[in-house]
Parts: structure tokens; C-alpha cells; sequence
């Protein structure tokens, strides 16, 4: 009842997970900050989850913030006003969610790099390691060497 949606319990192993930070309102009038009221603070957390959630949904169709605000059934305007009330923005919270999602892959999987790419809606994979080391400091492959590494380690111990 706090976030206002609705829960299904499909497996033994259900979990329920809050993402908070510290959100911080501008009065309009004063240019002052404020605290959010309680309420505020969970609708806008549900917000972004949302937006996570629908992103993470159409990964690979790359959708923009068009398609994705129109999903959300607001305009492109409203959602990146919202986003920017919060100190968001939309290409950050999508970047973040490919690259999660591609580093769940490159720790746990041999799929190629190539695929990861296609899969968390890069056209190539050129563009995909450039944005990858832009968020991690490091490549794709540098990370995927380091688990083979580790792996090494283990087995020869």
C-alpha cells in the first residue's frame, strides 16, 4: 500500500526492494530547498522504479524517452521534469540500467561481448566499450578478464 502497486506472489522465493536517496524539493518561490513530505519521497521512488522497470522491459528495442514517457502515460516533458525535481535524468537512469544489466552478464556468463552489446540495445560493440569504461573505468573485456583471473585463482588453490 505504500507504493500504491499491486503485489503477486508467483514463487517461494519473492522479494520486495526499496531504492531510496536523499531527495532534496526547491521551493519554487524562494529557490530554497526543502525536505520532501513522506508521501512525496515514495511516489517519486515508485516513479523511477517504474522507469527502471520499463526500461529494463524494452532493453533491447532502445527505446528513447518518447516511447518510454508515453508508456509511463505522461508526456516526454513531464517525465524529465520529474527526473530533474529528483536531480535525474533520463540517459543516466537508462545508461545505468544497460550497464547493470551488462555487467550481471560479463561477471556470470561467456556470452560474447558482441551479444551483450546487442542485448542491452548498443548498435555496435565499439559504442558499447566506449559507454561501458565512461561508467566503469574500465572495458568490458578488462572485466571479464578479471573474473576469468579469479576463477584461475580458485581452481588452483
Amino acid at each position: 500500500s505504500m507504493l500504491k502497486a499491486d503485489a503477486t506472489y508467483t514463487d517461494g522465493d519473492n522479494s520486495v526492494r526499496f531504492y531510496t536517496s536523499e531527495i532534496q524539493l526547491k521551493s519554487a518561490s524562494e529557490g530554497s530547498t526543502r525536505e520532501p513530505e513522506a508521501s512525496e519521497g515514495i511516489e517519486e521512488h515508485g516513479f523511477v522504479i517504474k522507469l527502471r522497470n520499463l526500461l529494463l522491459e524494452n532493453l533491447q528495442a532502445n527505446n528513447g524517452a518518447e516511447e518510454i514517457s508515453s508508456l509511463m502515460g505522461m508526456s516526454v516533458r513531464t517525465m524529465r521534469r520529474r527526473l530533474a525535481n529528483l536531480g535525474m535524468n533520463f540517459n543516466s537512469i537508462r545508461t545505468d540500467v544497460r550497464m547493470q544489466i551488462a555487467m550481471r552478464y560479463l561477471t556470470t556468463t561467456n556470452i560474447s561481448i558482441e551479444r551483450i552489446a546487442d542485448f542491452v540495445g548498443y548498435s555496435d560493440q565499439t559504442t558499447f566499450t566506449r559507454a561501458f569504461r565512461e561508467w566503469k573505468g574500465q572495458t568490458p573485456n578488462e572485466i571479464r578478464q578479471r573474473r576469468v583471473r579469479a576463477q584461475n585463482n580458485c581452481t588452483a588453490s
